[in-house]
């Protein structure tokens, strides 16, 4: 995400996605439209208010599985008069994504709840402005790299879309922060804490058990938990 690609690469994936020079993008996992916690109901809400605040023409896309959703969801987006600016673009491959996220001009993520919230961090990657929810992992995230609001208040969220759409500075301003924000967590940076954390435990084990090991239930190498509790586990 973080290699920027050529604009030729660039446009011939929006001419295949067939996408407007300019949108909004929504990213949600497979099937997770269907999940309420993705907040889709309330972007789209949020969306149309925005577009009574500021005049702008860019459609929301929405990428992921589309699911039994689909039909409540374009029927909240004809209720609201938006119908035709909203693009349900359905599962999109992996290797489109870079662009997907590249060409966006404002990356849309205020879910409910996040376990860690992956998507942010690529939009923030890939140089685009973010809008995500000050709750949960994600505010630990993007608090001062992003504009943050309240998932549930749509005038809130309304208010941030139309603040980014029309003041193009403030956005390019969002996306540099992002661009800063997203370098602590590349992936050679947690594999260098990762091995970090395997040197100290071998250096532990060569100065011998703890004296407490025992007490702490250690087989003697200073590991033994660590191996136990820990495995499986990736930043």
């Amino acid at each position: 995400f973080r290699r920027r690609l050529p604009p030729e690469e660039l446009e011939r994936w929006r001419r295949d996605l067939g996408l407007e020079r300019s949108y909004l993008l929504f990213m949600s996992n497979p099937r997770a439209t269907q999940s309420s916690r993705k907040n889709l109901d309330t972007v789209i809400r949020a969306y149309a208010r925005a577009r009574q605040l500021a005049a702008f023409d860019a459609p929301l896309v929405c990428v992921g599985e589309r699911g039994s959703s689909e039909f409540k969801v374009r029927q909240r987006a004809a209720q609201l008069g938006v119908a035709d600016h909203v693009r349900l673009l359905g599962f999109v491959a992996q290797e489109a994504l870079p662009a997907l996220y590249q060409n966006a001009t404002l990356f849309l993520y205020p879910t409910l709840y996040e376990g860690f919230g992956l998507p942010v961090v690529e939009a923030m990657a890939s140089g685009v402005a973010v809008i995500t929810s000050n709750t949960s992992a994600l505010n630990e995230i993007a608090k001062d790299y992003a504009h943050t609001v309240d998932p549930l208040d749509v005038e809130g969220m309304a208010q941030a879309i139309a603040h980014c759409m029309a003041d193009p500075e403030h956005r390019n301003g969002l996306a540099k922060l992002g661009l800063r924000r997203s370098e602590a967590y590349r992936w050679s940076r947690a594999a260098r804490k990762t091995l970090d954390t395997y040197v100290s435990a071998i250096q532990s084990r060569r100065a011998g058990p703890h004296p407490n090991a025992a007490a702490a239930g250690l087989d003697g190498t200073g590991a033994a938990d660590l191996t136990m509790h820990g495995e499986g586990r990736q930043p």
